[in-house]
């Protein structure tokens, strides 16, 4: 292992162990569990950034009558935030795009092509849609290499990459899923890549998902660790914002979008945004946003 990697979980280790109540997320990390690393990455981000802020591992909430853990409880002064951490990749809609997107690559898989084959969707195609691309992938082979539209569903780019190669087009979407097939019936001369955007859906899900951990009478942030940087949490910033309404998340106090990198020493550095949910029953007390200069 790197030694900034070693230096990296050192440090989230030692922030873990500060919180109260936090042996299970020590017994997770042990076992290897990506979500328990997350909640790590989370607990050090805070301690970074607010001086005096304590925090407590998995509370214990009363939500429609059962009793629910998130996952932190932050304490700054008298103010308390309960806090959930989601995962980027844990996604339901990525899930269930990744299975469409196989599919799709597995149907196209019998037609002759090139080296390589490219199909960028505009948006997740219906079931009904999938013959379009395959009609669409059989007149790009007919036409030779270079870009192909399939008319409402997106385009199909030929013979551009190398086998085994994922370099994809520019996209100006939020955020997308490739699937890349190393060989093209068992031949490593050709591969197939899909695309596709996750679309507002994928927002949608996290904060439906994780609505369920959070109760009425706090005031309650959600977390999501992506990839990427600080242009990736600009990204996902207006997907977020888009899902609040006056009737809809209103427990929902905020969703902080964090990004997290190592550095050449081997310390984690965080990108953020954090969107304030206009519509909440208990707005982030400036206790919170303030140390974070927001």
């Amino acid at each position: 292992m790197p030694v900034a990697c070693v230096i990296s979980i050192g440090c989230q280790l030692r922030n873990v162990l500060a919180v109260e109540n936090s042996g299970n997320i020590i017994r997770r990390i042990k076992r290897g569990e990506l979500s328990a690393l997350a909640e790590a990455r989370a607990i050090q981000f805070f301690r970074d950034k607010i001086e005096n802020i304590g925090l407590f591992a998995e509370p214990v909430v009363v939500v429609n009558g059962q009793n629910k853990r998130p996952d932190l409880l932050a304490r700054i002064g008298a103010e308390e935030v309960m806090i959930e951490v989601a995962r980027a990749e844990d996604s339901r809609v990525r899930a269930r795009i990744v299975d469409k997107l196989n599919c799709i690559a597995a149907l196209i898989s019998d037609i002759p092509f090139g080296r390589s084959a490219e199909i960028y969707l505009d948006r997740e195609p219906q079931a009904e849609e999938i013959h379009l691309l395959q009609n669409g992938i059989r007149n790009a082979c007919d036409s030779g290499s270079g870009l192909h539209e399939v008319e409402n569903l997106g385009c199909i780019q030929m013979d551009r990459l190398q086998p085994g190669v994922v370099s994809p087009l520019p996209k100006d979407d939020i955020v997308q899923v490739f699937v890349a097939a190393g060989e093209y019936n068992g031949d490593s001369n050709r591969s197939i890549l899909v695309g596709c955007p996750f679309e507002d859906d994928r927002a949608k899900s996290f904060l439906n998902h994780e609505a369920k951990h959070f109760s009425k009478e706090h005031c309650n942030l959600l977390v999501i660790e992506i990839g990427g940087s600080a242009k990736s949490c600009n990204r996902w910033a207006p997907l977020v914002a888009r899902q609040f309404h006056p009737n809809q998340r209103t427990r929902l106090s905020g969703v902080m979008i964090v990004a997290s990198h190592l550095d050449p020493e081997g310390f984690t550095r965080f990108d953020y945004r954090l969107v304030r949910n206009p519509f909440a029953r208990s707005p982030l007390p400036d206790s919170l946003l303030e140390p974070l200069h927001i």
